[in-house]
């Protein structure tokens, strides 16, 4: 099953995504996650608790063999990130594309905040973005029942800022405005650190707010990206393929056991199982620039990429896309 997760943004519902599953039909699950749903006095604190609350839903919808995707528009952009890496590093568990709307990576921080201003200087600020409807601001009990959690998803968001830079396995799309002054290219481009693999952008007519009025677009955009994704993934595990038979070939030409290589797969450990010692790992690398017409990065690479057959094939077959 394909399953696509919505991450609305601060201060917003699951109503955001009213038409989602309308419009993605049958091809997709589509689940929002409500993880700044709270009741009684209790808010969320930091990007992190409502990544812990997310993960939780995702787990709770999905099984290993699903195939999952996230969207996050603003705020929801940076808990799906946050959730991903979750879910990756805790459980195992890898998304297979993370698309994000209308906001900046995740190691910039925001340096214009409003949740530090009083209620009524903020609700007036929440009121010209145009989020919101009417009725929320000229009935002032309705007003006082909702700012409270909407000023704690602003200072959630105002302070976060990330500079660990774990990099997602899996593409990153992007969804911006062309008039959209708070999040200017420069706070774009630090999101292609944020993956492994390709980032992606598109731009829409608007402001910040432009994903309200090209919804049926930006789903359409998802499906197309899902499918080129889905080709992507083919492409590479073919050349992963390849690859490894190309090191399984030159690992048993260095060390001179080409009958070994009979046992040798994806999982082998270079250097433990198979015992490569230093001078022939030195000749195995300089076989592979030779018939990859590659030259290797020796400040850059580690062991952690020489790990395993499979390791170095993904790692092999990224270098000579480039």
């Amino acid at each position: 099953m394909t399953i696509l997760f919505g991450f609305p943004g601060a201060g917003a519902g699951v109503h955001v995504f009213r038409i989602w599953k309308e419009k993605l039909g049958n091809a997709i699950d589509f689940q929002e996650i409500a993880y700044n749903k709270t009741y009684g006095s209790s808010y969320l604190e930091n990007i992190k608790d409502a990544a812990e609350r997310s993960a939780t839903l995702v787990l709770s919808y999905n099984s290993n063999e699903d195939e999952i995707y996230f969207f996050g528009h603003c705020m929801g952009a940076i808990v799906a990130y946050e959730t991903a890496k979750l879910l990756a590093t805790r459980n195992g568990i890898f998304i297979r594309g993370l698309f994000i709307s209308a906001f900046t990576s995740p190691d910039c921080p925001i340096e214009d905040g409003i949740s530090h201003l009083d209620d009524l200087s903020f609700a007036k600020e929440i009121q010209s973005h145009g989020t919101f409807p009417e009725e929320f601001f000229i009935n002032p009990s309705i007003l006082k029942l909702f700012l409270p959690r909407i000023k704690a998803d602003y200072k959630m968001i105002e302070s976060y800022c990330d500079k660990d830079h774990y990099a997602l396995n899996c593409p990153i799309a992007g969804f911006f405005g062309q008039d959209d002054g708070s999040v200017p290219p420069e706070s774009i481009r630090g999101w292609a650190g944020y993956t492994t693999c390709e980032f992606l952008k598109f731009y829409f007519p608007g402001d910040h707010y432009f994903y309200y009025d090209h919804q049926e677009e930006i789903i359409e955009r998802i499906l197309a990206l899902i499918d080129d994704f889905r080709r992507e993934e083919t492409g590479q595990a073919e050349r992963s393929t390849a690859m490894e038979d190309l090191i399984i070939k030159l690992l048993a030409e260095t060390i001179e056991k080409e009958d070994a290589a009979a046992s040798w797969n994806s999982e082998t450990d270079i250097i433990n199982e198979i015992g490569v010692d230093s001078l022939q790992l030195v000749r195995f690398l300089l076989k592979l620039e030779e018939q990859l017409d590659i030259t290797f990065d020796y400040d850059q690479l580690t062991f952690d990429d020489l790990a395993t057959i499979g390791t170095l094939a993904k790692f092999l077959s990224k270098m000579t896309q480039k």
